[in-house]
């Protein structure tokens, strides 16, 4: 879209809270549940996992800015659609706004030791949770992991900014970005072997074997009794003298095969 931050104003900021939280912006909820696992990570010594976790928490920024970027900054890319935007119904909006609030301070609720706090919502949980004890770990230790996630944050914004602040056109991708952005093609295959042939076998049944098979009993059922009813309409006309007439043949017809019989 583009262009969206003036046109609405509310779903701009609330995004622009919950993003920052996704992406681990320092003192948000998200980045002291994200500051928790990458410490515990390598404080555990499993210093692959953390180093995966770190990159991670960078796309995560690049990946949720470039969302921003793109949506709320810049220039509109369809003017038509631009033209009708317009910002939610209290129904929407403040439930946004909840949930920003949540997003901005419920980190509070549990903060870690090397911030003050005491990590209540850990001890509440603590009597519901298996305990894992870290060994090896410390304040260092955990300024570091802390101090290397503010980076990855930052880092990632950066970039995202750079790429999309001024806005975005359409982008082109080549080789392996190009494959994801065509999901890797699993789509496709899955319509050559599996949509495309179920397809064809429908079409064939509809074609060939449901006239033949299944409806041909049924049509030819219907245009027995069609002949029949066209049949038997000469003779019910309706009439009461006809009906008269028709009672009088029939018990002579009997009378006759009855004096034959008995002859």
């Amino acid at each position: 879209m583009g262009g969206l931050k003036e046109k609405m104003p509310i779903t701009y900021k609330t995004m622009l809270v919950g993003a920052l939280a996704l992406a681990g912006c320092p003192f948000f909820s998200g980045f002291f549940s994200k500051d928790e696992i990458l410490y515990l990570a390598l404080a555990g010594g499993h210093r692959g996992i953390w180093a995966v976790g770190i990159f991670v928490a960078g796309l995560t920024a690049y990946y949720t800015f470039r969302l921003v970027f793109v949506v709320f900054h810049g220039t509109p890319r369809d003017q038509q659609l631009y033209d009708h935007a317009h910002e939610s119904p209290k129904v929407m909006t403040v439930p946004l706004i909840i949930l920003a609030v949540g997003a901005l301070l419920a980190g509070y609720l549990n903060l870690p030791a090397v911030f003050g706090g005491d990590m209540q919502v850990s001890a509440f949980l603590s009597p519901s949770l298996a305990e894992h004890h870290v060994h090896g770990g410390g304040h260092g230790m955990e300024i570091f992991a802390v101090l290397t996630s503010i980076v990855a944050f930052a880092l990632g914004i950066f970039i995202a900014y750079r790429k999309f602040a001024s806005g975005s056109s359409e982008p082109v991708y080549w080789g392996f970005a190009r494959w994801g952005e065509n999901l890797f093609y699993v789509d496709q295959l899955y319509d050559r072997l599996f949509v495309t042939p179920y397809k064809k076998i429908g079409r064939a049944i509809q074609s060939f074997i449901e006239p033949s098979v299944t409806d041909a009993p049924v049509i030819s059922a219907v245009f027995f009794y069609r002949v029949l009813g066209s049949v038997f309409k000469v003779f019910q006309v309706g009439y009461v003298r006809v009906y008269a007439v028709y009672m009088i043949i029939g018990l002579s017809l009997i009378s006759l095969i009855l004096s034959r019989t008995l002859n």
